[in-house]
């Protein structure tokens, strides 16, 4: 499967054939469940990330690459749709792994997130922005949750409200104090794809 993967590659490079293209992303990814579903402990209900997000950034760079022919609503549903199964498998997996017995769950959907909202602020795209932006937020949840699982106290989530509260009175103050620009931002965010 991966060497017909890379030859009808190599025929979509050469002949410009996005039929080839399609059938080089198919076998690529059938050949990585393969491979995944033949080693022990990777099955898909044990890892749904590892099976679900290179289909699903497969399916982004194809909507990127062809979103004048999808048309703005088609091409913004299926971001969203992908984007929220790479969130959600990602966030599933650190669920399945247990919080409170791995920090390395937390850690991959922080960095998918915040890989997500920078690609969403290089492509102004508005979905990477926000589901990663609600997604930091809550790998950061899980992290304090498993902060206190491992320390065995409250604590930790004292110390996250408090911070939290104090974070969002400067965002607030801060607000208040560029509303000129912070208008001219949401005007240029507008512009955004969807």
């Amino acid at each position: 499967m991966v060497v017909a993967a890379v030859y009808y590659g190599v025929i979509s490079f050469l002949w410009k054939s996005s039929y080839a293209r399609l059938f080089s992303i198919i076998l690529g990814n059938c050949a990585l469940w393969v491979i995944l579903a033949q080693t022990p402990d990777w099955g898909f209900l044990a890892h749904p990330q590892a099976w679900l997000i290179p289909p699903a950034v497969c399916v982004l760079i194809a909507t990127h690459f062809y979103r004048e022919s999808l048309g703005k609503e088609t091409a913004s549903g299926i971001r969203y749709a992908a984007t929220l199964a790479i969130y959600v498998t990602s966030t599933a997996d650190m669920l399945i792994q247990g919080i409170g017995e791995t920090i390395a769950g937390p850690i991959v959907l922080i960095t998918l997130a915040l890989l997500g909202a920078a690609a969403g602020i290089a492509l102004r795209v508005r979905p990477f922005l926000y589901l990663g932006t609600t997604f930091v937020f809550l790998g950061v949840t899980s992290m304090v949750w498993h902060a206190q699982r491992q320390i065995g106290a409250v604590w930790p989530w004292w110390v996250f409200g408090i911070s939290a509260g104090l974070l969002l009175l400067v965002a607030l103050m801060a607000l208040e104090k560029n509303k000129p620009k912070l208008r001219r931002l949401a005007s240029s965010l507008q512009q955004w794809d969807a």
